[in-house]
């Protein structure tokens, strides 16, 4: 047998039998709780039915009474008995349950199971209760007959057929101890109705003083018979018998039997003659009592039946709840059963098909042998011993990859250290090429030359780019590119992005248009360099992809808030007209080294890594690089990512342009940019009036009402051109392209009325600034409401002497009292002992560094009961995710190095802003720079990080060179390489200082020692302790830089 046949045998057949077993107990569950429901209600109705039936044989009993008299008395009893009866009947019609209902009403009659009531009965019954008023009306009826009324009428139309529905108790016996107490309540039900019927067929006779004929003696014989067929000794449940003895058994109740007894028996020795000795109204009395009597009685074996009900319901309940759990759990086990031998069998033949396609992988290979598959071809894997053969195989399969895929690691590693090793090689002989390329640049060239010279910057230009991505990529690979985290100047960054490419767009004569949503914070958080990026290789795409005359639309715009956080989230998109791309072609765009195809390398040039590198870059910054395109059509790439808005204390300028009208020109049908200037317009502020023909242009120059006339000159037709030569030349702004200067230059408009395409925010916000007719009220309410003088004591934690003194006096700028700590474990000791308002928490530090020093300052804050103080970390890393590790650390916020004014603005006002100073004086002052200075730049305060290394006498690079000097000293190089030295020289003549060289580098000490330098190019190896000993006023620079990086050094340091 195989090893699927097993599993069914096993799994199913136990579950078949279980699911058989649990079926039985639900159905036959089912059934008893249906039944005992049936039960309930008909007690239920009894209630009712009793009452009526009682009223009933009452009203049948006074009837007769009220006849026997021949309707001369009684009558007032009868009346009065009849709306006691309607009353009963009308409870009746209202009370009683006809259908119950099943559950699964199916169910009982595919068994044939009664576990219903017999709604025909019933329904018989409340039909029979209309004719209750045409049975009066013949009792009521002189010379009636009495049998036909009281058998035909009441009887056989009412009486019976409540009976009948009464009776119904009989088809639920459902145990031993139901079935006792239904018999006993029946027999209680007969006694009760065959009382009356003796009650009222005697009376009558008694009462008309008429004897009995011999049938109607054994009628009476027959309704005493059963009048006294109930024997208590038949009640098997000792408690209940108990019970109805004190009701049937009692003193008062033996009497009343006895008298009625003796009472039957006189009157049955006056049926004969009709005289009867005993008063008709004493003897419906006596039964009428008896009644009374087994009514109660009846209502004691109710009550037990209606808890036995009950009880046997819950019971039943219950067992209906275990068995349809079982057969709730035996229909998920057949389930699971089922679907496990069917995944089984699956994956047998699966693991056949792996194997199978395994062996055909083998035998196309080149060094495929036959015995290699020769045990694996033909096994069962039905079987325990062929499964076994089958996961060996797959075993030496898994090793073998494992191999295949360290070698490809090893082989990928290798790749990208050669890729790193290669370009940094590369770029040694690199810079000798720019360098000698600056060199001859300054010498006298003739037009070929300089061409030449021109196709080589390029071509090093092109290099460097090639380099500079293969490094990137190598990087990416290699997991060791990290995203900075840092405060930046939006516009400003995403500005100068687009217009390194306005000269080679205008070139192609392509529309650049750029639109960046006004409502953008002035100041973002993010990694500015990896966005510019990005920005760059995709406008690059866009231009060399799009043909002449073509359009690039480049939008960056607030999208949402990412959820959980306030952050927006910010949308770049990058819109072309170019080739296109076909569905195959955008599935491979983002693969390193891969274009559209080989066509387009060979015509476009270009590595193919751009796009792979800003993918990688899009989705560190927690988004994703995504395109639309079609073939010949053009495309989109798009982007979002989340970027925290930090307060700025800039200008706003919402609505600052409400009081000037703008008069602009524009067809029916605008252009991408006239839409772009709309939605800054509306931004803004101004009013805006559109003229597209010569008469519009001079009813609204007629008019005066236009501040300024705007006109896109490379989109406006000739005659609206020569018809502004008549508008004052200082209301023209002009939007142009940089190939349109000639066309600028012959309608004399000055250079400060024109803009160069792309139209950027800040271009737009410096012309409308200067051509307001008054200053507008710029000045943002956010520079009144955040303070920028604090009543506080602050506490600054930093190991770094300089750092210490910078920060302190920033803060004391402020108004800040500020305490220091050099390292963790002090700031600790600080905390315990003094009251601050806030805490500036350096990260790295020796003796116990910020994070520590931070979890023992919040133990002692928790152990003591004392206030919280905010914690703020001060750091020189700027990477993803490092404000959500510290916050997670338990500090409060966190502030990069080099501090920025207007983060540390931030910081003071979320933490201090209860000790702002009210200042109005400086409120008034602030305000006044504010509109004067419309675009405030932001002071970066300078902080020598942790890696930095602190040197008197050697400064390098990165450092600041701030010691005085006398600027008639000359500057010495001693630089061993050649091409070092004359690249210096270049730089050093063309700013126009005094040098010299030192060729021999025995005579450097004896040069510096005549005083006549203050600062040194020379080699690192040339510097001993000794000569920096001797020589500490002079600025010893031992990095080889370039032209810019050489002017900032000897500028900062001569002034």
């Amino acid at each position: 047998m195989t090893i699927r046949n097993r599993l069914k045998l096993i799994a199913l057949v136990p579950i078949l039998l279980l699911l058989l077993l649990a079926s039985y107990f639900f159905v036959t569950s089912y059934i008893n709780y249906e039944k005992a429901q049936a039960l309930k209600t008909a007690l239920s109705n009894n209630a009712y039915l009793s009452k009526s039936l009682a009223e009933v044989g009452k009203e049948r009993g006074l009837t007769a009474l009220y006849m026997g008299s021949d309707r001369i008395t009684y009558k007032d009893l009868v009346e009065k008995q009849r709306i006691s009866t309607d009353n009963a009947m009308r409870q009746l019609r209202a009370k009683i349950v006809t259908d119950k209902g099943n559950l699964i009403p199916f169910l009982p009659n595919l068994l044939g199971e009664n576990t219903d009531l017999n709604k025909q009965q019933y329904q018989l019954l409340l039909n029979n209760i209309s004719k209750l008023s045409k049975i009066r009306k013949i009792a009521d009826t002189p010379n009636s007959d009495f049998k036909k009324v009281f058998f035909d009428g009441y009887t056989k139309t009412l009486s019976t057929p409540i009976m009948q529905n009464l009776l119904q108790l009989n088809n639920f016996a459902l145990d031993t101890e139901i079935a006792s107490l239904v018999s006993t309540l029946s027999q209680l039900y007969t006694v009760k109705e065959n009382a009356g019927l003796e009650r009222g067929f005697v009376s009558y006779y008694m009462t008309k003083k008429a004897s009995m004929a011999f049938d109607e003696i054994a009628l009476w014989d027959e309704f005493k018979t059963k009048a006294n067929i109930f024997d208590i000794k038949q009640v098997t449940n000792p408690q209940l018998r108990a019970e109805l003895e004190k009701v049937l058994n009692n003193k008062k109740s033996r009497e009343l039997l006895q008298e009625l007894a003796e009472t039957s028996s006189a009157i049955q020795t006056d049926v004969d003659n009709g005289d009867y000795a005993e008063e008709a109204i004493d003897w419906f009395a006596l039964q009428t009592q008896k009644i009374s009597l087994f009514s109660k009685a009846e209502l004691i074996v109710s009550n037990a039946l209606w808890h036995k009900a009950d009880t046997y319901l819950q019971k039943q309940l219950s067992l209906l709840a275990i068995a349809s759990a079982i057969l709730l759990l035996s229909l998920i086990l057949a389930y699971l059963g089922y679907s496990t031998a069917r995944d089984i069998t699956r994956n047998i033949q699966e693991l056949e098909d792996v194997l199978n396609k395994a062996v055909a992988d083998m035998k196309e290979s080149d060094q495929y042998l036959s015995a290699d598959t020769a045990h694996i071809e033909n096994i069962e894997l039905d079987t325990h011993e062929g499964t076994k053969e089958a996961y060996k195989f797959l075993e030496t399969l898994v090793e073998t990859a494992k191999e295949d895929k360290q070698i490809a690691l090893q082989a990928n590693e290798a790749k990208s250290l050669f890729l790193a090793n290669m370009s940094h090689e590369i770029r040694t002989p690199l810079n000798g090429i720019v360098g000698f390329t600056e060199i001859l640049r300054s010498t006298d060239l003739d037009a070929e030359q300089r061409e030449f010279l021109n196709i080589i910057d390029k071509s090093s230009e092109n290099l460097l780019s090639i380099i500079n991505n293969i490094l990137d990529l190598s990087k990416i690979e290699s997991n060791k590119i990290e995203i900075e985290n840092i405060v930046f100047d939006a516009a400003e960054e995403f500005e100068s992005a687009v217009e390194t490419y306005a000269v080679g767009a205008a070139e192609k004569n392509i529309d650049l248009n750029f639109y960046m949503d006004p409502t953008i914070s002035p100041k973002l958080k993010g990694d500015p360099t990896k966005i510019k990026e990005i920005i760059i290789n995709l406008l690059s795409n866009a231009i060399k992809f799009t043909s002449y005359g073509g359009t690039i639309n480049l939008k960056i715009e607030k999208v949402k808030e990412d959820e959980g956080t306030t952050n927006p989230r910010i949308k770049f998109s990058i819109q072309d007209n170019g080739i296109g791309m076909t569905k195959d072609q955008q599935e491979r765009i983002f693969d390193a080294f891969s274009q559209a195809d080989v066509s387009v390398t060979r015509k476009y040039g270009g590595t193919g890594l751009g796009l792979t590198i800003s993918s990688q870059f899009v989705e560190l910054m927690g988004g994703k690089l995504e395109l639309e395109s079609a073939k010949d059509h053009g495309t989109t790439f798009y982007f979002s990512i989340p970027l925290e808005e930090v307060s700025s204390t800039g200008t706003n300028y919402n609505q600052a342009f409400t009081d000037m009208t703008i008069c602009k020109y524009q067809e029916d049908i605008p252009t991408v940019l006239d839409n772009y200037l709309a939605s800054y317009f509306e931004y803004f502020g101004p009013e805006v009036k559109h003229f597209e023909s010569v008469g519009e242009l001079k009813e609204l120059s007629d008019l005066g009402i236009c501040k300024t006339f705007w006109l896109d000159i490379d989109k406006t037709k000739q005659n609206i051109i020569d018809a502004v030569a008549n508008v004052d030349k200082s209301k023209l702004i002009i939007i142009a392209n940089v190939t349109s200067r000639n066309k600028i230059e012959e309608m004399g408009v000055s250079q400060d009325n024109v803009i160069f395409k792309p139209v950027t925010l800040t271009k737009l916000k410096a012309v409308l600034t200067r051509t307001a007719a008054t200053t507008p009220e710029l000045v943002e309410k956010a520079l009144q409401s955040q303070a920028t003088q604090f009543d506080a004591k602050v506490l600054v934690t930093e190991d770094n002497i300089i750092n210490q003194k910078l920060i302190k006096r920033v803060l004391e700028d402020h108004g800040i009292t500020v305490d220091i700590a050099n390292n963790g474990l002090e700031a600790f000791e600080k905390r315990r002992n003094n009251n601050y308002d806030l805490l500036f928490m350096d990260i790295q530090m020796p003796v116990m560094d910020g994070i520590e020093a931070t979890h023992e300052i919040l133990d002692y804050e928790e152990d003591e009961e004392v206030p919280h103080i905010p914690i703020v970390a001060l750091t020189a890393n700027a990477l993803k995710g490092d404000r959500e590790r510290f916050l997670a650390e338990g500090m409060d916020e966190y502030i990069t190095k080099p501090i920025e004014t207007t983060e540390l603005l931030y910081v003071l006002n979320k933490f201090l802003s209860d000790k702002a100073k009210n200042s109005t004086e400086a409120a008034d002052r602030s305000a006044d720079e504010s509109i004067s200075t419309p675009e405030p730049e932001i002071e970066e305060i300078p902080i020598i990080t942790e890696d930095e290394p602190i040197s008197v006498e050697e400064v390098s690079l990165d450092e600041l060179i701030l010691n005085d000097s006398n600027k008639n000293k000359k500057i010495l190089i001693a630089k061993k390489f050649l091409l070092e030295r004359r690249i210096l020289t270049k730089v050093i003549e063309n700013l126009g200082y005094d040098y010299e060289i030192v060729e021999d580098m025995d005579e450097l000490e004896a040069k510096l020692a005549t005083g006549d330098y203050d600062i040194l190019f020379s080699d690192a190896e040339l510097i001993t302790e000794n000569l920096k000993a001797h020589n500490k006023d002079i600025t010893i620079v031992t990095e080889s830089n370039e032209k810019n990086e050489i002017e900032t050094i000897i500028k900062s340091h001569r002034g």
